[in-house]
């Protein structure tokens, strides 16, 4: 089990997305065996090139668990999702407590050699679609161009994802934006695709 210490020595590591992870993974060896599922933007940093702000996870927050957190200096805000390390602009968001079922986490290393379960990039990705079908945002673009090209992904997962989602359909059009985009495309660009995206996955709803 982790100390105090180790979160403290964890948040001085050199790097932000390394100093992260190295905290997520000491907070997932103190709630072993309990599974901690990092998501979100630290898990699109672990796949990628993009830089992560803070610590999305998924885990449960039972009393047990909640102690632990507790034990390693860590204090609860903001409601019980948020959680932050006194002295540090390190913050932990727990927005659900296990990944869905079929969806698929990969265990990697922090720098110092602790495991980390992370989600993999199909899914992120999965979710990313989603999200870039609502908001046709450029940043989460770019995360789909990164994702879809790492070494792990695997685009069977990704399309059983896609299908559960119900947004296979717009396969084809991310597709067409990874071959497109940044080059000659704008935000306009963007927006266009996300809309198109949202007609061909969403026939019967408004635009």
């Amino acid at each position: 089990m982790s100390t105090p210490d180790a979160l403290q020595v964890a948040a001085r590591t050199p790097g932000t997305t390394r100093r992260l992870i190295e905290v997520a993974a000491v907070v997932a060896e103190q709630i072993a065996p309990t599974q901690l599922v990092v998501v979100g933007g630290l898990a699109v940093a672990a796949w990628t090139s993009v830089e992560a702000t803070d610590i999305d996870v998924l885990m449960p927050q039972t009393i047990e668990v909640v102690g632990r957190l507790e034990g390693l200096g860590l204090v609860r805000s903001a409601g019980e999702r948020h959680w932050h390390l006194p002295g540090t602009r390190i913050s932990l968001e727990a927005p659900a407590s296990c990944i869905i079922e079929g969806e698929v986490a990969i265990p990697i290393l922090s720098p110092s050699g602790l495991p980390l379960d992370v989600l993999s990039p199909a899914d992120l990705l999965a979710w990313r679609l989603e999200e870039f079908i609502a908001t046709g945002h450029p940043e989460v673009a770019d995360q789909m161009i990164l994702l879809r090209a790492s070494d792990l992904f695997d685009a069977t997962q990704f399309v059983r994802r896609a299908e559960m989602k119900l947004i296979d359909r717009a396969i084809p059009l991310l597709d067409h934006l990874v071959d497109t985009w940044p080059e000659g495309s704008a935000s306009d660009d963007l927006q266009a695709i996300s809309l198109e995206m949202r007609k061909v996955c969403y026939p019967r709803t408004d635009a």
